[in-house]
């Protein structure tokens, strides 16, 4: 029997703690505080009218007229002429017109539309979602660890996950609505396990279909193996141990029907995908092989190309020291170089480049750690432990590949995924809750003190002080080996050549980080082990926790911050192109253009222009083999510029926009009087443009003199070699059924 430390001879007895808050404000305070800490942090882009300056709100953005004419029109979106003279919309997962018949999707993104209305801004609609999320996180820990504080750290700690919570800044919107169900799923799931519930098995259903239509399929997959290795936890340890296992299957099968339906709820979607894809680039193989083609025979991304962004066990420090290899990009000042701050690509890891470090909380990190010790018998907690684990190794891809290698080979269309690093979103959901058993334990420990107990809170204590202690021998040993490894990437010294101490920077930045998050852990197992030996009350030592997570965070979190200047947000985004585009709005006849110029390829859709070119992750396949093959080499794999005369006059090009000399070179054909783009690249945006006319573009559809029959290489080669007149042959590749 475990003996319990019989207290002081001249202390009082121990009177238990009162809670933070009363029990019955709790959950109403609780979830406001989430709230407003979300809208705290999220202020700056939310109220300044700047949103968050990148490439890939405005592609999507950029659609946003095409569909309000379609609601005005009482048309449903499917295909968008704006982009690659004309693709799938809908079936490419590009724009959504409006599914009235679907109630369940019209409520909860219906509320997201309204946020942003409310505030004008499009991060509030995305915001949605975090609060979503934070808010299950709350009811999910409330309900499996008892403890309504409990619960509100960990949804902060989730919520503020500098992986999770950069999704929003960097453009990736669809992530957020997916992560926000996790919680409302293992909740539904757990309360179907000890007994049916109607109300339970239409939350799980809701739930489900919320996250099918957030439509980022590889999220969802990461999701399915989060589902069903806990379902398999819980299966073996009650079979084990005789407690309901049968309770395990109920749950399983509603599950699976709840996943039915909600499948045949988002079925048009998801069935057209299916069959526009083996005509997209994400399902066939490209007609030419070269080194920026990644695809393979079925459709999938070749091994290379899927493993780019794999990470490496050397980045795990960057779990503790966010700052280990650079962090995406870093703001650099110099006196020299003017009064602001600069923003510089700082990564040097194995990867291409990184937005940020997947950094979790160093304190969160380690009260995880606790946790998972501290209640290692737990089913839960051993179910939560084996999921980081799962996602740890699936994430390092190539590096380490005895796991990912069985998923890209075996896994039907896991081979069309990119970025085994995303798997670390598992981690993201995971660590938090754990950390919640830990302090769970910790307050568990201050109740019945014992022996076993308080040697593990010393033990916390002892890891923090030797991490920080760790990280001023590294200061004084290794600065030199460490910077001798960051100048040796090819990024790194590209860069020196324009600021040459760029290293001494990412080594300041680095140990200023590990000292930093160092000292915050001591402070955070000096809280520990004053509170679990009754010398610290439980206000304090909930204030103080909250305040050290946020601290850790948001210090990190805002480092990705890229807030657009106020009045240059949605609408000023677009609005400065307004004037190069305006020749060509007002000509009513009907053409595309080609745009070299706009600092994102889809903006000419906001103004209702067609272009040739634009950015999308799954166009036609037809118009990837144009773009390979016929623009003469320069850019295989391209997925903007089209470059080629006769392209441009058989897709009905009528005006180019490109950049003024030198960046380009014109070459004017006096027989056709048409200009053509001879040395595209290097394409930045600049304050001065040129606007050609086309005067040898043809209609959209016109009569040809003959048909000849060709393979699609050879029709290809031809319109490379551009030695055949359009208006005289057409290729095709197969003789017509009526002679021409």
């Amino acid at each position: 029997m475990t003996k319990v430390i019989p207290p002081r001879a001249n202390a009082r007895a121990f009177a238990p703690d009162k809670p933070l808050i009363p029990d019955k404000y709790a959950d109403v305070v609780f979830i406001g505080l989430i709230v407003l800490s979300i809208f705290i942090f999220f202020a700056p882009a939310i109220f300044s009218a700047g949103g968050f300056a990148n490439n890939d709100n405005l592609a999507s953005l950029s659609f946003q007229t095409y569909l309000d004419n379609a609601k005005k029109d009482g048309s449903f979106a499917q295909w968008i002429p704006y982009i690659f003279g004309g693709m799938p919309s809908y079936a490419s997962l590009l724009t959504t017109g409006d599914r009235s018949w679907d109630l369940v999707s019209k409520v909860i993104f219906g509320v997201s539309w309204v946020m942003r209305d409310i505030f004008s801004s499009d991060v509030a609609r995305v915001i949605t979602f975090y609060l979503a999320y934070a808010v299950g996180m709350y009811l999910l820990v409330r309900y499996k660890l008892q403890n309504k504080t409990t619960a509100f750290f960990v949804s902060l700690a989730a919520v503020f996950s500098t992986s999770v919570v950069m999704w929003v800044m960097i453009g990736h919107n669809t992530k957020p609505i997916v992560l926000a169900m996790f919680p409302y799923i293992f909740l539904a799931i757990e309360k179907l396990r000890e007994r049916f519930s109607l109300l339970y098995a239409a939350l799980l259903a809701i739930a489900l279909h919320v996250m099918l239509e957030g439509t980022h399929v590889q999220m969802i997959f990461y999701g399915g193996c989060a589902f069903g290795l806990y379902l398999a936890f819980e299966l073996v340890s009650r079979t084990i141990t005789k407690r309901n296992p049968m309770g395990v299957l109920r749950a399983a099968l509603v599950l699976a029907v709840a996943g039915g339906l909600s499948f045949a709820m988002a079925s048009d979607r998801y069935l057209s995908v299916n069959e526009y894809t083996e005509h997209s680039t994400r399902g066939s193989a490209p007609i030419v092989k070269s080194d920026k083609q990644h695809t393979t025979e079925n459709g999938g991304n070749d091994y290379e190309y899927a493993t780019m962004w794999s990470f490496s066990p050397e980045e795990t420090m960057t779990f503790f020291v966010p700052n280990y290899f650079g962090f995406g990009r870093l703001d650099y000042k110099n006196p020299s170089l003017g009064k602001d701050a600069i923003a510089l690509p700082t990564y040097w890891g194995q990867k291409p480049f990184e937005d940020a470090a997947a950094y979790m909380g160093i304190i969160v990190f380690a009260l995880a750690a606790f946790g998972f010790w501290t209640n290692r018998r737990n089913v839960f907690a051993q179910f939560l432990f084996a999921l980081s684990v799962f996602a740890f190794f699936l994430s390092f891809g190539k590096t380490l590949p005895f796991l990912y290698d069985i998923f890209y080979y075996y896994v039907p269309t896991f081979n069309k995924f990119r970025a085994p690093s995303m798997a670390l979103v598992l981690m993201a959901f995971s660590l938090p809750i754990l950390a919640g058993y830990g302090i769970n334990s910790i307050i568990n420990i201050r109740r019945e003190p014992t022996p076993a107990g308080l040697k593990s809170i010393k033990t916390f204590g002892i890891a923090s002080l030797a991490f920080l202690a760790l990280g001023l021998i590294f200061s004084v040993v290794f600065k030199q080996s460490y910077m001798t490894a960051v100048e040796s990437n090819a990024v790194i010294a590209n860069l020196m050549k324009q600021v040459p101490d760029v290293s001494q920077f990412i080594w300041s930045s680095m140990i200023s980080d590990w000292f930093i998050g160092g000292a915050l852990l001591v402070a955070a197992s000096g809280l520990v082990f004053f509170f679990a030996n009754r010398k610290l009350g439980l206000g304090l030592f909930w204030v103080g926790m909250v305040a050290l997570l946020l601290i850790d965070l948001w210090r990190v979190d805002y480092r990705r911050m890229d807030v657009a200047k106020p009045n240059a947000g949605d609408k000023e985004s677009f609005k400065k192109y307004e004037a190069m585009f305006r020749p060509m709005i007002a000509d009513k006849s009907l053409f595309r253009i080609a745009d070299f110029v706009s600092e994102q390829p889809n903006i000419p859709a906001y103004y209702g222009l067609q272009s040739i070119g634009g950015y999308s992750p799954s166009k036609m396949r037809n118009i990837q083999d144009v773009m390979d093959v016929a623009n003469f080499g320069r850019y295989a794999g391209n997925t903007n510029y089209v470059v080629n005369e006769t392209v441009w006059n058989l897709m009905n090009m009528k005006y180019v926009i490109a950049p003024a000399p030198p960046n380009y070179i014109f070459q004017k054909d006096s027989t056709r009087n048409v200009y053509a783009l001879v040395a595209p690249q290097n394409i930045q945006q600049k304050s001065e443009y040129y606007i050609f006319e086309n005067k040898s573009m043809l209609p959209r559809a016109f009569f040809v003199g003959r048909a000849e029959v060709a393979d699609n290489m050879a029709a290809l080669n031809h319109l490379k070699n551009e030695d055949f007149d359009p208006r005289q042959i057409a290729f095709v590749d197969r003789r017509p059924a009526v002679a021409i």
